[in-house]
């Protein structure tokens, strides 16, 4: 029932995230069949899907900062629906290495309850969100000195139970 519910929720949130304006494609009466440009654009799409996928149940967060941002709040938009028909959820906030681990604690905790006050603003269930939990440093999906590997930690991850 748990996968299920976390599979719903992902693919709720694909689609929401597929509903964003694209360009029109253009298409020439040349038929030209190049296999390797394929291959090539399956790869690219298949990677495309495979980042929103993992990334659907993330939200990210400026360096320093706990304020769930614009597009974060779009992305909770079309959780909520997921979230009031699942059991319930767990917010797990998260922390890059930058700062003592006391620090990173508090922030992550900020981040965790900040995600969960977006929530119910947007008419999540309170009954079904868990107290906020924060796992500092501690749960890095990356771990190089980077910006975009710190940016990847910075994040709250929304947990079905």
């Amino acid at each position: 029932m748990k996968n299920l519910s976390l599979v719903s929720f992902l693919m709720m949130l694909l689609v929401f995230a597929g509903c964003a304006q694209k360009n029109p494609e253009v298409v020439d009466d040349v038929n030209t069949t190049d296999e390797a440009a394929d291959e090539t654009a399956d790869s690219s799409t298949e990677e495309t899907v495979t980042n929103t996928i993992e990334d659907a149940n993330k939200i990210y967060f400026e360096y320093d900062s706990y304020s769930v941002t614009d597009e974060m709040k779009e992305k909770l938009k079309a959780a909520v629906l997921l979230i009031n028909k699942a059991p319930g959820i767990i917010l797990e906030g998260n922390a890059d290495e930058r700062g003592s681990d006391e620090y990173n604690q508090a922030l992550a905790l900020k981040r965790a309850k900040s995600v969960q006050d977006a929530l119910i603003a947007e008419g999540a269930e309170a009954s079904k969100i868990d107290a906020p939990i924060s796992l500092g440093e501690l749960n890095p999906v990356c771990e190089e000195q980077t910006e975009d590997c710190y940016a990847k930690n910075r994040r709250v991850e929304i947990k079905i139970k």
